[in-house]
């Protein structure tokens, strides 16, 4: 799978180039959850990162944040904050999950989760 040029980010962490791209719309799952109809689903964002030139693994982080839609169509009070996505923070998600298991050169995907305690 390769990024759109458009609406992805460049960003280089250790001398190698990765882009990198946030959905600005709430996936129907977000708006689920928004809801509360599924409880099993999470209006977290999620953000992708993946080598810039395209071959290889994605990786998918989610957030600790809520997705805006979460605030914007429901009167709910949720623990959190509405999540915001900065260069820094992607920096840092490449740099753990290059050290616990994500390798952007194979084909197998990689998620990691902020919400989950990190080892």
């Amino acid at each position: 799978m390769s990024f759109s040029k458009k609406g992805s980010r460049k960003i280089v962490v250790d001398d190698e180039s990765y882009r990198w791209i946030v959905r600005s719309k709430s996936t129907w799952s977000q708006q689920q959850a928004s809801a509360f109809i599924d409880k099993t689903a999470d209006g977290r964002v999620r953000f992708a990162v993946e080598l810039e030139t395209g071959i290889g693994s994605v990786m998918t982080v989610v957030s600790e944040g809520w997705h805006k839609d979460m605030f914007r169509y429901w009167d709910v009070k949720l623990d959190g904050e509405i999540a915001s996505i900065t260069p820094g923070l992607v920096c840092e998600a490449i740099r753990y999950g290059l050290k616990n298991g994500w390798n952007p050169h194979s084909s197998k995907p990689y998620t990691l989760d902020l919400n989950k305690p990190l080892s």
